[in-house]
């Protein structure tokens, strides 16, 4: 199946990693600098109207340009786990059935932002990297790691055997997620927007955190994910005085 990507910077990002095999454009599209940055890749261009663009990206929010890229390849999880052996503090997120493009979008930019080393999504019930995905990332896609596993649980004892400890979002039985020492290999597990994480799952972490939030029950996937690598950030880079 043809794969796209849409939007200006995910267009662009994947212009600048060599992914992409042609650009639509919008049949007035002016956007000088990417203009250039295509010509001097020498990529081929269609011009045609808002209904094709719409049609391939499947949204009204192309911006003018759709671009048909290679395939998305995940990494695989053994090849990660020997890239990061060196590093001295990983930092990965587990995802246990995100659905929502946008939240999975977010918590990718987010995820890069923040420094983490990779990310661990399941096969099934869980949103794949698509068009949406990449346009709300924003170019992020190129820069974090992304690991597709058929089996969380079994992914975290897998990952127990390489150091890592692990701290998953709750509303029960969970401290305050400013109390965990986040130095270490540390992986973040954060759950389904409507169910939180799966039982299973949640039976191997070695931390329960809840953030507190007033007037709500919880705050979405998302949000709950930039709030706690903001204190693992916090904890790893405390300010100089």
């Amino acid at each position: 199946m043809e794969q796209y990507r849409y939007g200006k910077h995910a267009v662009e990002a994947s212009i600048r990693s060599g992914k992409v095999k042609k650009i639509f454009l919008l049949t007035h599209f002016k956007d000088a600098d990417l203009l250039s940055l295509i010509t001097a890749k020498q990529l081929s261009v269609e011009r045609v109207e808002d209904s094709r663009l719409t049609a391939l990206a499947q949204s009204t929010h192309h911006q003018g340009i759709v671009a048909s890229v290679m395939p998305f390849n995940y990494t695989d999880l053994n090849a990660f786990l020997q890239t990061i052996q060196p590093v001295t503090n990983p930092l990965i997120v587990l995802l246990d059935g995100i659905e929502d493009p946008l939240n999975l979008g977010s918590m990718i930019r987010t995820a890069v932002g923040f420094g983490v080393d990779g990310l661990i999504i399941k096969k099934d019930r869980q949103v794949d990297v698509n068009a949406t995905v990449a346009k709300i990332a924003s170019g992020a896609l190129d820069y974090l790691p992304i690991i597709q596993v058929t089996n969380l649980s079994q992914t975290i004892l897998t990952l127990k055997n390489h150091r890592f400890w692990f701290v998953a979002t709750a509303l029960i039985d969970a401290q305050d997620y400013r109390a965990v020492d986040y130095q270490g290999p540390i992986g973040l597990i954060v759950g389904n927007e409507g169910d939180g994480i799966s039982r299973l799952v949640l039976e191997h972490a070695d931390f329960k955190v809840k953030i507190p939030i007033e007037k709500l029950n919880s705050f979405n996937a998302a949000t709950s994910l930039a709030i706690m690598l903001s204190e693992v950030h916090r904890q790893r880079f405390p300010l100089k005085k």
